[in-house]
């Protein structure tokens, strides 16, 4: 993977990372707001693969959890880190340039991250909610998202790897 493409990576991370701790905590709805580090996470999963999809889902999943004070240390990292690789598995079988199925894999990564963070650090009573609004708010966010990836690969002239469909 180009150096560039690494960076530009990096820079959407950071960017996620700071609006997902600064900005959406004042739009969320029932203290519930997107993950946008598992929209990257699933996505660098589909189109890059297993092994880019785990790297990437363990080290941003923890410096997500770096700086949340409110859950254990690693179980953003070992929920993300899943996530990436599965999304990697379903990406050799799923026409991964599909909007649907970027946002079939969102939805999907969604719950399975809320019921295994949740099930790590006890279960909310009102967990099925937050699986609900953190879904329906991830699907929403995820089409800028692939949008962003595929703009910036189209300028780095960053080709995706061949699905199989």
């Amino acid at each position: 993977m180009p150096k560039m493409y690494v960076t530009f990576t990096l820079i959407v991370f950071v960017s996620a990372l700071v609006l997902q701790t600064s900005f959406l905590p004042v739009v969320a709805i029932k203290a519930v707001k997107p993950d946008l580090i598992l929209l990257i996470v699933v996505y660098l999963g589909l189109v890059r693969g297993s092994d880019i999809g785990c790297v990437s889902g363990f080290f941003f999943g923890l410096v997500e959890d770096l700086y949340s004070n409110k859950i254990y240390l690693g179980s953003n990292a070992l929920t993300k880190t899943l996530i990436g690789f599965f999304c990697g598995l379903s990406g050799k079988r799923l026409y991964t340039q599909s909007l649907f199925s970027q946002i079939l894999c969102v939805g999907v990564g969604t719950v399975v991250d809320v019921v295994l963070v949740w099930s790590i650090n006890s279960f909310a009573a009102n967990w099925k909610q937050i699986v609900f609004y953190e879904t329906l708010y991830n699907i929403v966010c995820c089409p800028l998202l692939v949008l962003i990836f595929r703009q910036g690969e189209k300028r780095l002239g960053v080709k995706s790897p061949p699905s199989k469909f």
